[in-house]
């Protein structure tokens, strides 16, 4: 009898252990996104668990065309495309967009998508990746500080320009046109950021664009692996981050001891009418609190300059190059220009009646836009007007670049017409839909509703800026046998090509 039970025990241990790997396989595979979004169609590949992750391979070079694929075959509902960390659910219509623009924040969380794109805890650091409360600069405060510092903001990108633009020749000069932009987009963006006379420090700039850099590759690095290899890579990429944060710190120490000085030495508030966000940082910090961790102001403000340099320095490289591509749109630009800076000068005033400067810049961005924009986390389950239902945790985003390029919404939607905005029945010219900072259903570049991008009147304010000052100063063509350059995808995000040159002549009779 012993001996027959002793002869058994390791089948039934085999048998246990079988039980056990089926078990927590089933568990796995039921509690799986693979299994909870299985209703939703699936574009690019197979919606089984293991080959996804191969179908996620042609994501990184394809993104875009998977994301065509399925906005015409699921237009104005939702599908799903296998990306290496998670299933992406893509959505489209006018009706789905409301839904979301209707829906509270318990319901799906922006701020949780974009951190887990950017993969801020690894990037940016875990306290910005747990409590981005700086970001609601970008409201209200930003609203404020932008009404009080126009001037200021005209002055330092029209300076910007002025000065990396000041050793061109006149018979012209060949450069690299992203890195023309960065410099005028950080200089502007520093402004009001950190302040003169940092914002014209070429090593604090340098420094700033050397950590967008690195958490732009970073952060798409670590996304084209599995998750359970992102702590590993992590690790090695926080170092490097890291480096770059310490740097910046010894110019921001300063910046932080003098207002906080200020703060307790004062018996009354201390006007921040004109302040900065460091300032507005370290009155926030105050008043709630928190301690100010000199650590953690810095990777806030690198983390804000991040966005601000990488967005619209590729707009305004984009804008540049359509007006090479296409010199016709130059004399009708210059003439508005002229004429609203003749008569009012450089100011908040001028820039809003520049409609047909606007046009061109919103035209470029309509086309030149990424896969995907929107990004949201579900935080409950939510179900859409349209019946389709997202379980909890699901990641969703609005298929832009398809919806730009859609007929339904715009005739000859593939070709680039500079003034389509501007070029409206007179009625219809001081409608807001028309401008560049509008949010409407077939336009998606600054997302919709409470949680559209709440720094695109700042944004649409500088880029109009510098576009203007240099069509108003300059001819800008391609290089002998140039063309407009096609633009650089990865996954379903859309650069322009950041090594192209463009050739700028000094125009003899300056406006």
């Amino acid at each position: 009898m012993l001996e027959a039970y002793n002869e058994l025990l390791p089948v039934s241990g085999n048998v246990l252990l079988l039980v056990v790997v089926i078990l927590s396989w089933m568990y796995f595979f039921f509690n799986s996104f693979t299994y909870k979004l299985k209703h939703i169609p699936t574009v690019g590949g197979s919606s089984n668990i293991l080959l996804s992750y191969i179908s996620s391979l042609r994501y990184n070079f394809h993104g875009q065309e998977m994301i065509q694929e399925g906005y015409e075959k699921y237009k104005g509902s939702a599908f799903k495309v296998p990306t290496m960390t998670r299933w992406l659910v893509v959505i489209s219509g006018p009706q789905m967009l409301d839904d979301v623009r209707r829906a509270s924040d318990e319901y799906m969380s922006l701020d949780a998508s974009e951190s887990e794109i950017l993969q801020s805890k690894y990037t940016a650091g875990k306290a910005i990746h747990s409590d981005p409360w700086h970001a609601n600069f970008f409201r209200a405060p930003l609203t404020k500080h932008l009404s009080n510092r126009h001037e200021g903001i005209v002055e330092e990108v029209l300076s910007a320009a002025e000065d990396i633009f000041r050793g061109l020749k006149t018979d012209g000069f060949q450069v690299t046109v992203h890195e023309i932009a960065k410099k005028i987009i950080a200089r502007g963006s520093s402004h009001i950021f950190v302040g003169l006379p940092l914002c014209r420090n070429a090593d604090y700039l340098q420094l700033s664009e050397k950590f967008t850099m690195e958490v732009f590759l970073s952060s798409h690095l670590i996304n084209v692996f599995p998750k359970v290899f992102h702590p590993i890579l992590g690790c090695l990429i926080t170092g490097k981050v890291t480096k770059t944060v310490k740097q910046v710190e010894n110019y921001i120490r300063p910046l932080v001891q003098i207002h906080t000085n200020q703060k307790v030495q004062s018996e009354e508030t201390v006007d921040n009418e004109f302040g900065n966000l460091v300032t507005w940082m370290v009155d926030e910090a105050m008043a709630s609190g928190r301690p100010i961790d000199l650590d953690d102001l810095t990777r806030r403000i690198l983390g804000t300059n991040f966005v601000s340099i990488s967005s619209m320095a590729a707009a305004l490289t984009d804008a540049l190059f359509n007006l090479a591509a296409y010199p016709e749109y130059a004399s009708p630009l210059r003439q508005e220009i002229e004429s609203v800076v003749g008569a009012e000068g450089w100011n908040k005033i001028s820039v809003a009646k520049m409609v047909k400067v606007d046009s061109f810049i919103k035209e470029t961005q309509r086309l030149g836009t990424g896969g995907v924009t929107g990004n949201r986390q579900l935080l409950k389950n939510f179900t859409f007007s349209n019946g389709i239902f997202l379980p909890a945790g699901t990641y969703f985003a609005f298929a832009s670049h398809s919806t730009h390029r859609d007929e339904a919404f715009y005739s000859n939607s593939t070709e680039f017409q500079g003034f389509r905005f501007s070029d409206v029945a007179p009625e219809e010219v001081d409608d807001p839909k028309h401008q560049m900072v509008s949010l409407t259903p077939e336009y998606l570049i600054f997302g919709s509703g409470r949680h559209a991008c709440p720094g695109r009147f700042f944004a649409a304010f500088v880029l109009k800026i510098a576009f203007a000052y240099i069509v108003l100063n300059y001819d800008v063509e391609f290089p002998e046998n140039g063309r407009l350059p096609d633009h650089w995808w990865f996954q379903t995000v859309c650069l322009p090509d950041v090594k192209a040159e463009l050739i700028f002549k000094k125009r003899l009779q300056m406006g």
